[in-house]
């Protein structure tokens, strides 16, 4: 009741020192709330424990400028389309921001999800990373799904072993001619 009334002349512009209001209950506190509005996770309140400790970004510099690039983690024609869908599942989790366990469904379309078009070129930027291949500008809106995109990943992996193999065979038969 007196919750109302409160309200009713916070509305009408009284200012309150809400310190003091609360003063007694101390339950008042800032909490964090989600920054993406399409995550679909829940956020309770918690009672406050101890932060960790605080990193120094030129620490954090330092370690990204001398670590290694990443290296091409796939090898050609020796990954399964269902192997390449779970590396494709589990670099969305990371680039979305997925809490683990929590992983995207495979059948979900990217937009579903949340996916915004920032994301979906940095996510394609990885993929030809990781996999060493060149996907195609549209091919998050082509292949809609983690599905139908591993299937489309899988396919340029299995021409450019096939290409590979060709200019192989054709380097030794110019070998065997001379």
């Amino acid at each position: 009741q007196n919750m109302k009334k409160l309200a009713r002349l916070w509305i009408n512009g009284v200012q309150f020192d809400f310190k003091a209001l609360y003063a007694e209950e101390n339950t008042c506190r800032r909490i964090p709330l989600p920054t993406y509005a399409f995550q679909k996770e829940r956020y309770w309140m918690f009672d406050p424990i101890e932060q960790a400790p605080i990193t120094v970004q030129e620490e954090v510099r330092d370690k990204i400028i001398s670590s290694k690039p990443p290296e091409i983690e796939i090898q050609k024609n020796q990954q399964s389309e269902k192997e390449i869908c779970e590396k494709l599942q589990h670099m969305l989790a990371e680039l979305m921001g997925f809490i683990p366990p929590k992983q995207p469904d495979i059948h979900e379309g990217f937009f579903d999800m949340g996916m915004e078009s920032v994301t979906a070129v940095a996510f394609q930027k990885e993929i030809d990373e990781r996999f060493g291949v060149s996907i195609d500008d549209t091919a998050t809106f082509d292949y809609p799904n983690l599905s139908d995109l591993a299937a489309y990943v899988f396919t340029l992996l299995s021409e450019n072993s096939m290409i590979d193999n060709e200019s192989e065979i054709d380097v030794n038969s110019l070998i065997e001619k001379s």
